[in-house]
């Protein structure tokens, strides 16, 4: 799973938007995008459902301050699978596509 924030949002609001993180990976946060590897898929979306993007609040985190942690699984095959946004821009201006397996396919309206 790739993740990525905007390294200006205060620390302590990162952690809530993606609790996981925490001060033992300075370094991951200080770049501001990792990508994270998981012993099987279902692990993967634990932390997927964990993790608050432009999405809003999650069933597994209610936190709906200013930051937001984009995420996109990736199927053990490589394949682009969810992403937790419905923007891709990073302006925060709304998408005309989305990924859709690897591919850019037209937004579904």
């Amino acid at each position: 799973m790739f993740i990525s924030w905007d390294t200006d949002n205060n620390i302590d609001e990162l952690f809530k938007a993606a609790p996981y993180l925490n001060l033992n990976y300075l370094q991951i946060i200080s770049d501001g995008q990792a990508l994270l590897s998981f012993d099987s898929e279902d692990e993967m979306w634990v932390y997927y459902n964990q993790t608050v993007g432009d999405d809003g609040p999650t069933k597994s985190n209610p936190y709906a301050g200013p930051c937001r942690v984009y995420a996109l699984t990736i199927s053990p095959d490589g394949i682009f699978q969810n992403e937790n946004t419905y923007y891709l821009r990073t302006d925060r201006t709304q998408c005309n596509n989305c990924w859709d397996n690897n591919r850019i396919v037209k937004e579904k309206k």
